[in-house]
């Protein structure tokens, strides 16, 4: 199997931009099948040492290697999202943004431990850390003071705790993420029963129905993606969700 070539830096990923990415903007069928057998091959480990390889194949494999590259265009990267909703795969969707994520989190993590028994939930506690000096020095109290998973994770929430009270009273402003959704809502509720949706659709005109298609289409593909982060952080974070009708 060919290389992907591999963009190391921000300057790289911005020169060759989105079209380089191998199958980014459309599905490459041979690309998908490939890592659908290499993860199924590996997947009965079920380690750190599997998380952290998967996570570097995905990244070499659809994102030329770049860190920076799974976070800008993440699931927006066609073969990577046929890939994690292929019907043969024996992992999630939430299991390959996991690996990816503690993959690139292992990059600055300092080598004593990476070499310690500290496991995966270990380092998926780790990744609400978002300072690196932080994140580092939790890293290496756990490892050399054997923290358990719930012992780290107390830990992160403390930090949290902390952070929280350093910042300015008062009601927080809404992310984009938050008034998006709130918008998507609050459209929807306009909207008939599902049985009367279908009804008024077939009072359209043809000319009504191509230019709703290509309205809504775009917007639909957010959607599903902005659905799919939540879905995949509500996994990180262990967090339980109601299932969507």
């Amino acid at each position: 199997m060919d290389a992907a070539p591999r963009y190391d830096t921000d300057t790289d990923l911005s020169r060759v931009g989105l079209p380089h990415l191998p199958g980014c903007q459309a599905e490459d069928a041979g690309q998908v099948d490939r890592a659908v057998r290499h993860i199924n091959a590996t997947y009965h480990r079920r380690k750190l040492g599997l998380a952290l390889d998967l996570g570097e194949y995905l990244l070499d494999t659809f994102f030329g290697g770049s860190s920076e590259a799974f976070k800008r265009y993440g699931d927006s990267h066609v073969s990577y999202r046929s890939l994690a909703r292929h019907p043969d795969l024996r992992v999630s969707h939430s299991f390959l943004y996991v690996c990816v994520m503690v993959t690139v989190q292992s990059r600055v993590l300092p080598p004593d431990v990476l070499r310690s028994t500290l496991t995966v939930t270990h380092y998926k506690h780790l990744l609400a850390v978002k300072d690196t000096p932080t994140k580092v020095a939790l890293a290496r109290r756990a490892a050399s003071q054997g923290w358990s998973t719930r012992r780290l994770m107390q830990a992160v929430a403390e930090w949290q705790t902390t952070q929280g009270a350093r910042r300015r009273p008062g009601r927080p402003r809404l992310s984009m993420v938050e008034k998006s959704a709130n918008l998507v809502s609050r459209g929807t509720r306009l909207l008939p029963q599902p049985d009367g949706v279908r009804d008024q659709v077939q009072t359209l005109t043809d000319d009504q129905v191509a230019a709703l298609v290509r309205q809504l289409g775009p917007a639909m593909d957010r959607t599903q993606r902005l659905w799919d982060a939540l879905i995949d952080e509500a996994a990180l974070r262990g967090v339980e969700v109601a299932a969507r009708a």
